[in-house]
Formats: structure tokens, sequence, C-alpha cells
């Protein structure tokens, strides 16, 4: 899920995160719209190795207050258009990483649904 402020970002540069190469190739990969179904088809194996203990830990999961406080400075720089190329390279990572970090939780529900 892209963070409230991150579409409205990327719909300024046409869909398109501004940079290229590296882990921002991933990014920019990873910000279209079949890129997080991509994702979620690598991570489900990930998953599927699961025991209950470890699905309920996983569901768990979440950004630490200082991330979580980041993540909403750059949203909000993003929704004003004032994040420079730096900060917008740093708030792309955090989205790519919560977005990981959600469809991880989503497989982990699958596993304990599965397990009631």
């Amino acid at each position: 899920m892209i963070p409230l402020g991150m579409a409205e970002c990327f719909s300024a540069t046409n869909g398109k995160p501004p940079h290229r190469g590296g882990m921002l190739c991933i990014i920019s990969i990873m910000s279209h719209r079949n890129g997080t179904a991509v994702l979620s088809c690598l991570l489900g194996p990930v998953s599927e190795s699961l025991n209950v203990e470890a699905a309920r830990k996983r569901v768990r999961l979440k950004a630490d207050e200082k991330t979580q406080a980041r993540v909403d400075e750059l949203a909000r720089k993003c929704n004003e258009g004032a994040l420079t190329p730096m900060e917008r390279a740093e708030y792309e990572r955090l989205v790519t990483r919560g977005n990981i970090v959600a469809i991880l939780r989503a497989n982990a529900r699958l596993v304990l649904a599965k397990n009631s």
C-alpha cells in the first residue's frame, strides 16, 4: 500500500519515480501497477514455511515510532511538493519497505486463518 501522499507525488512525474539505476530502479519497478503483485508472488514462499507462533509475531510487525514519524514528515513534504531529490529517494525506499512488510503481514494472516 502506498502511504498517503506517495500517489500524488508519482502523479506529478507521470507515475514514475524520477530516479533510475541501482536500488531506485527496483523501487521504480515496484512502484508500477503490477510491482506489488510481483513482490507478493516472490514473498509467498517465504510465508508458507511459517509456523503459527512465527505468523503471530509477523502480524504484529510495524515501523518504530522514529521511522513512522519520518514517513509522515516525508509524506507531508511530498504533498506540498517540497521533497528534495534525496528525500524523494528516501521516501521511495521507505514506501517499498512498507509494501514488503504489508505483504509479509498479509501472508502471515493467511497462515493463521488456515490454522484456526
